[in-house]
């Protein structure tokens, strides 16, 4: 099997990062190689083609990846297609890959279609090999010996045909019996979703699942390219990492969080509702206000995506409610029993201290540390529970405010 440090030796020459857009789908092609590929198989980046496989028995497979955002970069005269065979030229002479030991592959992003790719990707014999490749060349260049089409063929592309079209024969050959294709949607992460709950998570965990094997790929990469290390990662330490996630996902009494942080826009709007009316009666400052916001939204958040996925009997919202309002109602007569002869203000700001330090389970499992604040301030917006002793009467109109 080939070593991590066999394939230093084997680096592609032009390895320059290019712009983000091709990294990127470097880097998901290489998580959906993780994803489809046997055990015993090793995944690169920029080793010795943009993504590349190695298997237990050292057969390699070299895959160009294309994004469809600029034009069908598999079209007969598409520069990137032949660029693509031109490289895969230049390696084999070069010894680094082997005709026999070598499967070459282009991965493009969305569907795509090209006659000449397309008749090369199903030839599978020598035969079948050089007949296509003399209709590409017939196609690009005119019929022999003359090849009057020639002179016409764009500047841009004319090196690449030379490259491929002078190399041997055998070369040609064996690089179209060994070509493929192979296509995504054209969303990617949808691509990847499908892939992963094929192989492991149920539909409730896959964003959290898919984050992580993302960001897990992308520091593994990271992380050689900055040591100039080869970037590759082995299905095997890719399972176990995952699957070890997952078990964890599945076995932990925690709800996990899939609130992200507010919008200043909502932020902004919030500043009106009842729950921040009730925190400016007890003079609350202004960081704790914006800090219950976020609390409230974040809170707002999970509860509709814990009911959406499952994760959560919507009747068990019911009865937390019911179980903070009881805890509330408790907590307020024990403080107006302690500190009835402080300022209505004070007693309001103690009351909301307690209840912000509560951290209830739901359905007995851990919450995380701003839903229980959220769903507080969820039940203070519609007045089942305050802060101010007399919040009712002020905020209903029924007492005006001292201030």
């Amino acid at each position: 099997m080939c070593s991590l440090q066999d394939m230093a030796s084997e680096t592609k020459s032009s390895q320059a990062p290019g712009q983000l857009l091709g990294y990127s789908l470097q880097v998901t092609e290489c998580l959906r190689q993780l994803l489809i590929a046997s055990s015993g198989t090793t995944v690169s980046v920029e080793v010795f083609e943009d993504v590349g496989l190695t298997s237990a028995s050292d057969q390699k497979t070299a895959i160009q990846t294309k994004s469809s955002l600029t034009g069908n970069p598999i079209a007969d005269r598409a520069v990137d297609f032949w660029k693509t065979l031109s490289n895969w030229v230049k390696p084999i002479k070069a010894g680094q890959l082997t005709l026999d030991g070598t499967l070459f592959r282009i991965h493009v992003f969305a569907p795509k279609y090209g006659t000449i790719a397309d008749n090369f990707a199903a030839a599978e014999t020598d035969t079948a090999a050089e007949q296509a490749i003399a209709a590409a060349k017939k196609e690009l260049w005119g019929s022999p010996p003359k090849f009057p089409k020639k002179v016409d063929v764009a500047e841009s592309l004319r090196p690449y045909l030379e490259t491929f079209f002078a190399a041997e024969k055998a070369t040609q050959v064996q690089i179209v019996k060994h070509f493929t294709l192979s296509f995504g949607s054209g969303i990617s992460r949808t691509d990847l979703e499908q892939l992963l709950a094929n192989k492991w998570a149920p539909e409730e965990m896959l964003d959290h699942v898919l984050d992580k094997c993302l960001g897990w790929v992308k520091s593994q990469v990271d992380s050689a390219l900055e040591k100039q290390q080869p970037a590759a990662i082995t299905v095997d330490a890719f399972n176990r990492e995952i699957g070890a996630f997952i078990s964890k996902l599945r076995f932990q009494n925690i709800l996990n969080d899939f609130a992200g942080d507010p919008s200043q826009a909502e932020v902004v709007l919030h500043k009106l509702k009842i729950y921040v009316r009730q925190l400016e009666l007890i003079e609350t400052e202004e960081d704790e206000i914006l800090a219950a916001i976020n609390s409230y939204l974040r809170a707002a958040v999970n509860r509709t995506e814990w009911a959406k996925r499952g994760l959560v009997w919507e009747k068990s919202f019911d009865e937390y409610e019911k179980s903070l309002c009881t805890l509330w109602k408790n907590t307020k007569k024990q403080h107006d029993l302690d500190h009835s002869a402080e300022a209505e203000e004070k007693r309001g700001q103690r009351l909301l201290v307690e209840c912000m330090k509560q951290r209830k389970p739901l359905e007995g499992r851990e919450v995380p540390d701003d839903f229980t604040p959220g769903s507080f301030h969820a039940l203070a917006d519609v007045l089942s529970v305050g802060w101010h002793p007399e919040y009712k009467s002020v905020l209903t109109g029924g007492r005006k405010d001292k201030k």
